[in-house]
Parts: C-alpha cells; structure tokens; sequence
C-alpha cells in the first residue's frame, strides 16, 4: 500500500529547472528527452482501453505525428495543449474521487490510527495516479514537500480522532437532545464523524492541488529555459568572455566640442 506508490512515483523522469549558465545546455537536452519520452507513453497509453478518457484524441494523433517527424516544437504545442486541457480535467476528477473516499475512510472508521493510514494510503495512490497521468513527476525538491504534507495529513488525521467535537456542539442543542442520553450519543458520533470526513477530504484535495502547481509550474519553466539561448561549448563560452573582456578595456573615447 505505502511501497508500490512511491516506487511508481519516483521511478519516472522530472524536468531540470535549477540549472546555471554551465549546466543549462545539459539540462535543455534533459528535458528534449524526457519530452519525447512523455509524448511516446502517452501515445502508447492512447491505444489502451483502461485509460479512455484520459487524453484528447485529436491532439494525441499530433502529437503521435509530432514524435514522429522529430517535431520538438510540434510535441511542445501538443503536450501544452493536452495538460491545458483534457489531463487537467481528468486530475480534476482524480482529486475528488480521492477526497470523498478520504472523507468516507475517515467517517467510518472508529479508529485514529486507521485514519491516519488510510488518508496515507489515498494520498500517496492520488500523487501516484496525477503523476502517471502526466506523465513526469516533480523536482525531488518538489516532490520532498509534497510528501512532508502527507505526514502533516496523517498526523492531523490521527489528533482528529482523539478530539470529541461533536459533544461540545450536542451541549448547544437544547435541554431535548440533553434529556435523552442515546440521541444525545447518536449525533455526537456523526457530529464527530462527518467534521473529521470533511476535514481529511479536504486535506486530501490539497495535496492533489498542490501536486498539479508543482508540475505545471516545472513544466512552464523548462519551456522557458529551452527558448533561452546558452553557450553549448566552453570554446564559445571562452571567446564570449573574452570579447566582454576586450570590450571593458576599451578607453573611452574623448568627447568632442
């Protein structure tokens, strides 16, 4: 349950954001690949029958065109159009499946430590499931805060079940609910039951939001770090320099009248 999630999570490929002037260039190659890799697994995943819906038809034949042809620029415009479009609806729809079955786990369960692993479980498998779908996952820096926020779900989640919130509020009903102790009982549990259910759903929708920022901000700057020209040689970074350095000895020239 805990194993099989972060061995898919951290076994796919993440873009190269955090580079400098020396490692630009190889991190601009870094990303031309794990691009075609992304478009190649999607066009892969396209012809399977489990994964309908996942993907618009009409942008995956270009970009099955596109990874093709060996048109970089043709899998850019169609994986930005996918992840605009139909892969965000689609993690959309995970994020709230996963939310109500968080809240659901933790409206039946009676137990704290039992919350705490379920909403573990179904946070890691809502990480697992928006990472495939994309394709990529996040920086390890990323990907580090992301899972601190699951044991921050967890640990909230486990505190939740020690905490009767539904008593204080049964004391606010009136004398009625007071004066019999078994419906006074009753709306207790489900007070305490459905504020920790809508609680842990909402943390849960959390972490699927938070994974989504991640990836399309990761994925926006290596668009952006590939239209950036670097220097590929260290002979060109050499002669750069060395005209900077020639044009600051310059003298300046004398002003005429």
């Amino acid at each position: 349950l805990y194993v099989v999630p972060l061995a898919r999570i951290c076994r796919l490929g993440y873009f190269r954001t955090e580079v400098n002037a020396a490692s630009a260039a190889s991190a601009k190659r870094h990303n031309r690949r794990l691009r075609r890799d992304i478009a190649a697994r999607m066009v892969d995943l396209g012809t399977r029958v489990e994964i309908v819906g996942w993907y618009d038809d009409a942008i995956l034949a270009e970009l099955s065109s596109a990874l093709a042809s060996g048109d970089d620029e043709g899998i850019k415009r169609a994986l930005t159009a996918l992840y605009a479009g139909k892969v965000k609806k689609t993690a959309n729809e995970y994020i709230f499946r996963c939310s109500l079955r968080s809240a659901a786990y933790s409206a039946i369960s009676q137990s704290s430590r039992t919350d705490a692993a379920l909403v573990t479980v179904v946070n890691l498998q809502l990480i697992k499931d928006i990472v495939f779908l994309y394709g990529f996952r996040p920086s390890d820096t990323q990907l580090v805060k992301i899972f601190a926020a699951v044991v921050r779900n967890s640990l909230i989640s486990y505190g939740l079940g020690s905490v009767k919130l539904g008593n204080s509020i049964v004391k606010t009903m009136g004398d009625a609910a007071k004066g019999i102790p078994i419906l006074g009982s009753a709306i207790s549990a489900l007070v305490d039951s459905s504020v920790q259910g809508l609680t842990n759903g909402t943390l849960t929708a959390v972490i699927g939001f938070q994974t989504i920022r991640y990836l399309n901000k990761e994925y926006k700057l290596q668009n952006i770090l590939d239209g950036v020209e670097v220097t590929e040689t260290e002979e060109e970074l050499q002669e750069a320099c060395k005209d900077i350095e020639s044009e600051l000895r310059k003298k300046p020239r004398a002003r005429t009248a």
